[in-house]
């Protein structure tokens, strides 16, 4: 009998889905240890979480506990890995997601960018209802449309998002709190003052450790940020001038003229006829 030919997969596959999951006990002294620098495919993260016990997880020469309760995330083929005590006299029981998708890894490696890697996850909580909910969409005999396994695990990064955020937010000083809200939302409207008392702080404390963190003022980096995006409205966009300004947080077509022609020497208009990229740019 001949073997049944492999079909390589041409492309990632779009959707969101479960490349694979599982539940695993390991009993007192059993070695246990995965390296993910020498795991695949590329693209696939994984949720593990702690059911019983706790385990060590190594991020880039940094060593965490994840306790009975919390999760920790990962990506395939990175400089991560997680072991059980060779010492230890207790059970250990976990289980793991194993998602894949395009920009999946994107958003995985935000998060954990943002808040850090370990999640804790309370088994009354919506987050460990919607994981129990994936496995099961994930039974071969439900033959769960793809679209709504996409829009489940779409939900349950949200949701560990929001959970990360809040718990950010209560660790994390004020002052930390609003420059994060203006390299996040440099485009916003707002003023440097609003900001500095929405989370209760002064303008000059704010500016101070923004200089610090960024290497320039909080008005300067707003200023580059917008006028960048602007430039870049006009070379890809056939917008208005005044739809220009307002998408870019400017305000008004005669700020976004006079920055331009500051810069350029130039209207924004020739500036858009000179270098636009592709002159059928759709509107």
């Amino acid at each position: 009998m001949e073997p049944i030919p492999i079909l390589e997969q041409t492309a990632l596959t779009p959707f969101w889905s479960i490349w694979t999951h599982g539940r695993q006990i390991c009993p007192p002294h059993e070695k246990y240890y995965w390296n993910n620098l020498e795991r695949g495919p590329h693209d696939n993260v994984t949720l593990q979480y702690n059911l019983r016990g706790s385990c060590k997880y190594v991020e880039r020469g940094h060593q965490f506990t994840v306790n009975q309760g919390q999760a920790f995330l990962f990506s395939y083929m990175e400089d991560s890995h997680y072991y059980l005590p060779d010492q230890r006299d207790s059970t250990y029981e976990c289980l793991w997601l194993n998602l894949k998708g395009a920009g999946l890894r994107e958003h995985w490696q935000y998060l954990r960018q943002q808040f850090g890697s370990i999640v804790t996850i309370t088994q009354q909580s919506s987050i460990h209802r919607r994981i129990k909910q994936i496995i099961e969409l994930s039974s071969p005999r439900l033959n769960t449309d793809p679209l709504e396994m996409a829009t489940n695990i779409y939900g349950l990064v949200m949701m560990m998002t929001d959970e990360m955020r809040v718990r950010w937010q209560k660790t994390e000083p004020p002052v930390d709190q609003a420059i994060e809200q203006i390299l996040q939302h440099p485009t916003g409207t707002w003023s440097l003052k609003s900001v500095a008392a929405n989370f209760d702080i002064s303008r000059e404390h704010l500016t101070r450790r923004f200089i610090k963190k960024v290497g320039i003022s909080p008005g300067r980096y707003l200023t580059q940020q917008k006028f960048q995006r602007a430039v870049t409205l006009l070379t890809e966009t056939n917008l208005p001038i005044q739809q220009v300004a307002e998408q870019a947080g400017i305000g008004t077509a005669h700020t976004l003229i006079r920055q331009i022609q500051t810069a350029y020497g130039m209207t924004p208009t020739r500036y858009r006829q000179k270098y636009r990229k592709n002159q059928n740019t759709p509107q």
